[in-house]
């Protein structure tokens, strides 16, 4: 039976907010520890209660029922789930506005600051996929999520100009330094300017329409030759950040008794013969710009993995990424010249979390494809084509609307 207060109220709040408020039946609506599913029949009232709880001043987050075929993917704008302290959106310095998007995905927080949201939906999608790699819903490997937890490791997919990062970075740090929220960041760039536009994007950026995600390299309309850095940054934040805490005698990267020397996991071993052999030039610059034994096994671990999962071989002589860096970029050389190494990467049997499939911009329990070069898949049939969420940014009448109706309605809801 409707409640006697569903109709006023939901005519109410379709006269504040319209459209916006409308969210599938499928989602549920947390309030702090408070859960209240939706069904058919008050999803009117569940449209309501998003805009509600915002207006009185509640913290929302929507969120997906976990479920046998997976958790779909959403974007929350200006909203932060429980558990993620509000001031990570010092993350918006420098930005043109104190807007922000935030993604939960499969666990991993996702913030971003002055970017569009394709490359937001796209960068989620690269993560969810090397995260959840069979997309069976859940992630592959447990162990990474309870080092990321550990860790607190925050993605952070910005549209601020790079030179402006370190800055941007040092200022969370001096506000909130006694917080790992804002120390273990993993920086992914979507520069938000005239020259980093699609279809072509620019080099180092997010790029949706890169030929190194579509297998086999076939050129076609739609597609450039320029680097995705997804792929890479996402990586690094999976192998550095996750496999690193988790499986620290294998993937450990860097020497924490000592920075300046190398790290004794079996990765470092394997990277380090890679680099004495000559066959990977970190920067490309040769020994004098070489950087520390952390980064050169960090970066010889996503050349390797990227590598086995064919990203790098557009031509024999691998792509732009990799000329004058990583001299072994087709899988069957790199196979046959380092066996102990290539299999090693491959061992998912091992390491749940090792990826066997390259993430090409699909996931099936994410946003739709948002780029034009790899073949677009449908999303799962439960996942919601509308992922834009109300959060209660109004403006003139709504304004002056949003708080009464919150009061009023929150009142019913036993929530004032």
């Amino acid at each position: 039976l409707k409640p006697f207060w569903l109709k006023p109220v939901a005519i109410l709040a379709e006269a504040v907010c319209g459209n916006r408020c409308i969210a599938p039946s499928s989602r549920r609506l947390h309030v702090g520890t408070l859960e209240a599913p939706r069904t058919k029949v008050v999803s009117s009232m569940a449209r309501l209660g998003r805009i509600v709880r915002a207006a009185a001043g509640v913290a929302v987050v929507a969120v997906t029922t976990p479920t046998a075929e997976g958790a779909c993917l959403k974007l929350q704008k200006n909203i932060l789930p429980t558990g993620i302290p509000s001031f990570v959106s010092c993350h918006t310095y420098l930005a043109p506005t104190s807007d922000f998007v935030f993604v939960d995905v499969l666990g991993l927080p996702l913030l971003a600051t002055n970017v569009r949201e394709k490359e937001v939906m796209h960068a989620a999608n690269i993560l969810a996929k090397y995260l959840d790699n069979d997309e069976d819903g859940k992630v592959d490997d447990p162990k990474i999520l309870e080092a990321f937890a550990k860790k607190t490791t925050l993605l952070w997919v910005h549209g601020q100009k790079q030179e402006d990062r370190a800055a941007i970075h040092q200022k969370c740090r001096t506000e909130h330094g006694s917080s790992q929220w804002v120390h273990n960041v993993f920086a992914l760039s979507a520069v938000n300017d005239a020259t980093n536009v699609p279809p072509s994007y620019s080099f180092g950026n997010v790029n949706p329409n890169s030929l190194h995600l579509k297998i086999p390299h076939t050129p076609a309309a739609g597609c450039n030759d320029v680097w995705d850095a997804t792929l890479e940054e996402t990586f690094h934040l999976l192998s550095d950040g996750g496999a690193a805490e988790a499986y620290p005698a294998q993937w450990e990267d860097a020497n924490l008794a000592d920075v300046n020397q190398w790290a004794t996991s079996t990765l470092a071993g394997f990277v380090k013969a890679l680099f004495n052999a000559g066959d990977y030039d970190p920067f490309g610059d040769g020994p004098s710009n070489d950087p520390g034994p952390k980064t050169i096994v960090g970066e010889g671990c996503h050349f390797g993995m990227l590598t086995t999962l064919a990203a790098y071989n557009l031509t024999d002589a691998g792509s732009p990424l990799t000329n004058g860096q990583w001299k072994v970029p087709n899988p069957a050389t790199f196979e046959a010249k380092y066996p102990a190494y290539a299999a090693f990467l491959a061992d998912n049997t091992k390491y749940p979390w090792v990826p066997s499939v390259l993430p090409d911009g699909n996931y099936k329990y994410g946003f739709p494809q948002q780029g034009t070069c790899a073949l677009a898949k449908d999303v799962a049939a439960q996942c919601p084509k509308d992922f834009q969420t109300f959060v209660g940014v109004a403006s003139g009448a709504q304004r002056m609307a949003l708080p009464m109706l919150g009061l009023v309605v929150a009142a019913l809801l036993g929530l004032a």
